[in-house]
């Protein structure tokens, strides 16, 4: 016999099988104890079965006061496994995808007493059928020794043949909607329309949808990605190789191309051309096409940061525009437009990143509640903050709110700096400042105090800066000319109100149930 010491984080279930048939006289029942690293024995018969529900019904408005209610219906195939005889073992087909989806969803508007069907949408499903899996199990045979059991001779056949093995098929894939089929009911009325959709079998990924209108007009949407060069025709050969190298590298589902088409007439057709940034492959132009007309660029994209993040873009009228990113290369925190990204800096000394200024000490950045922006700001007895890589033709706007007055910024032209407004926040009194700067490639910020929104952006250019509360929403906006709106948000993390910087609410926001559409 072999024993088995369980570890300390091991998890223990028990359960009793019969080894035979429990209506023999002589059957064996049989405690097996299983040892599992996991809490979890899985949806099997030993370890219970998931709950599914053919049928759920939504309901609109509040409990005994209902304005409508939302029907899904299910095809519920549940977990069947197959037991084999005389043994523990189940087969398993692991196939639940193949049989539950959903079916329906019928729209209902209360009428007082009862409930009139205004809308039904319906699905339907292709399936996809993507790898076969070879599987199975052993397990101990064990024999009843009586007379009408198969097994009579049970001790021979036990020292010969002691171990059983079972083998079958698991199919992996996927039900994909294959139509969508949208009815609404309007004063004994119908209007109907449908779309359809096909996929690329090797990937599955979207590769057209059709629309017929209930005017019977067909709009077709086609998709092409990295992962579909063959059908690419008349695509540049160097653009061929680079989504060759990206799909080599598993990336297969970058959109290359969509067309528009109306009744197989094509309408509109956009387009992506990709060159290689900092090693890697990424969106270099897109083109538009409009019906006949020849392929025109819409957008250039010029620069992306480490993360992958687009910080320069310029659109077909020249101008160009730009994106700094912080919070770990999520979020972007400004935003300039008419001006060179690189000749950009921004902090609210909110994130990691500092927005490419220099000499930000992480110590001296306190959380307090009565920011001008975000919950932090910056504060020293010895501010020393500095931007390089100017250019000494140009000429730049250095902003920042101050609790202590104004600082001293290299290269500040006369009549400079300029006081633009005051906010007090709950005692705490911030004064916005400017200064004109230019016959420089750096410039740095020096001085006593609280700061906080620090900018340096080229004069002519417009730009915009934000805060965030991440995972939740923006806190804060400040335009061209430093005014701030507010964002705030209710428990259940949606927007409620935005507020302008003297607390005067601009707009508020308030969510009810929708009623469901009649016309």
């Amino acid at each position: 016999m072999i024993g088995i010491q369980p570890e300390r984080s091991d998890f223990i279930y028990q359960q009793t099988v019969n080894s035979t048939n429990p209506s023999d006289l002589s059957n064996i029942v049989q405690k097996i104890t299983t040892v599992k690293s996991s809490p979890f024995t899985g949806i099997l018969f030993e370890g219970g079965a998931a709950v599914l529900y053919p049928e759920v019904a939504e309901y609109t408005g509040k409990p005994g006061n209902s304005i409508g209610k939302t029907i899904y219906k299910y095809n519920i195939t549940g977990i069947n496994p197959s037991r084999q005889p005389y043994s523990p073992l189940q087969q398993y087909y692991r196939d639940s995808w193949r049989g539950n989806y959903l079916k329906y969803v019928e729209y209902y508007q209360s009428t007082g007493s009862t409930y009139d069907l205004v809308r039904l949408g319906g699905y339907g499903y292709t399936e996809f059928i993507k790898d076969t899996l070879r599987t199975g199990g052993a397990y101990l045979k064990y024999f009843s020794q009586a007379g009408n059991d198969p097994y009579t001779n049970c001790q021979t056949q036990y020292l010969t043949d002691v171990v059983n093995y079972v083998g079958y098929d698991i199919y992996t894939g996927d039900q994909k909607i294959s139509e969508y089929k949208d009815t609404y009911y309007i004063n004994g009325s119908t209007l109907e329309s449908k779309k359809t959709y096909t996929y690329y079998p090797s990937t599955l990924f979207s590769s057209q949808e059709t629309l017929v209108t209930s005017k019977q007009e067909n709009k077709t949407s086609t998709t092409w990605y990295s992962d579909n060069t063959t059908e690419l025709t008349g695509w540049p050969a160097a653009q061929l190789t680079l989504l060759n190298n990206m799909r080599t590298a598993n990336r297969i589902n970058t959109v290359v191309k969509v067309q528009v088409a109306l009744n197989n007439a094509p309408q509109q057709t956009i387009s992506h051309h990709f060159a290689t940034f900092n090693s890697n492959i990424y969106p270099a132009e897109t083109f538009a096409h409009y019906l006949n007309n020849a392929d025109e660029s819409y957008l250039k994209y010029l620069q992306y940061d480490n993360t992958g993040n687009v910080t320069s873009v310029q659109q077909t009228n020249n101008v160009l525009s730009g994106y700094l990113w912080d919070y770990k290369g999520t979020l972007p925190v400004a935003q300039i437009t008419g001006g060179n990204i690189q000749e950009v800096a921004f902090t609210s000394f909110e994130a990691e990143d500092q927005g490419t200024w220099s000499g930000v000490n992480a110590a001296n950045i306190l959380t307090n509640a009565n920011t001008i922006t975000g919950k932090r700001c910056y504060q020293s007895s010895s501010i020393n903050i500095f931007k390089t890589g100017l250019q000494s033709s140009e000429t730049y706007i250095v902003s920042y709110w101050s609790k202590n007055g104004q600082m001293v910024v290299t290269g500040t032209q006369s009549g400079w700096p300029k006081s633009i407004s005051t906010i007090d926040i709950n005692g705490d009194v911030w004064t916005l400042y400017q200064h004109q700067v230019t016959g420089s490639v750096a410039v740095t910020v020096s001085g006593n105090g609280a700061i906080d929104e620090l900018r340096l952006y080229p004069a002519k250019a417009e730009r915009k800066t934000y805060t965030y509360a991440p995972l939740i929403g923006i806190t804060t906006e400040s335009d061209t000319n430093s005014r701030i709106l507010y964002y705030e948000y209710d428990a259940f993390n949606r927007l409620r109100l935005i507020r302008d910087q003297n607390n005067k609410i601009i707009k508020q926001y308030d969510y009810q149930y929708q009623v469901p559409p009649t016309q």
